[in-house]
């Protein structure tokens, strides 16, 4: 289009707004809420024992919605690792 021409079209990259949350995802926040915790104690304080791709997932979505984060970032594989709710975490669980 020539310089100064509005284009019309779907806007690209990220656009921030309020965080969605599943059910899910809301308990996972509001046990970790807590204090830290590993992946298999998440998963037992929700009765989903056994289903761990599943909260593998979810913990996932949730780090890529920013509302957890890693206690060893620099070590996401580690069997040390734990989960820890950030404050945009917190801020999401207080808006629903």
């Amino acid at each position: 289009p020539p310089i100064g021409e509005q284009v019309e079209g779907p806007v690209k990259g990220p656009v921030k707004g309020p965080v969605e949350l599943t059910s899910v995802e809301r308990e996972v926040l509001v046990v970790c809420s807590r204090g830290p915790m590993s992946a298999k104690e998440i998963s037992g304080r929700l009765g989903l024992a056994g289903k761990s791709g599943y909260i593998k997932r979810t913990l996932a979505n949730l780090i890529g919605k920013e509302c957890l984060e890693f206690t060893l970032p620099e070590k996401p594989g580690s069997r040390l690792q734990r989960y820890r709710i950030t404050v945009k975490g917190l801020g999401a669980l207080k808006r629903e």
